[in-house]
């Protein structure tokens, strides 16, 4: 799994990376990474393909927000 953050240092960027983070590690789920998108559409997909590119095996992505949930799928979509 990887975590599109938004502004982390806004009160509720924090909460929901620490969120979803928490819920993520209970259920045993592996975060690879987790990168500051800035809740940008285009910075979320391009972050997501980096990441996919390190991490081919990659299973999802929580966006922080839904421009960030939506750059993700672009980038697993190959940028279509």
């Amino acid at each position: 799994m990887a975590i599109l953050q938004g502004v982390l240092s806004t009160s509720n960027g924090a909460d929901r990376y620490n969120g979803s983070k928490s819920a993520m590690e209970a259920c045993g789920l592996k975060i690879v990474a987790a990168q500051p998108a800035d809740w940008d559409r285009a910075k979320g997909q391009s972050i997501t393909e980096t990441i996919l590119a390190g991490n081919p095996n990659l299973k999802g992505v929580y966006g922080s927000n839904d421009n960030l949930a939506l750059g993700a799928v672009e980038a697993f979509k190959g940028g279509n």
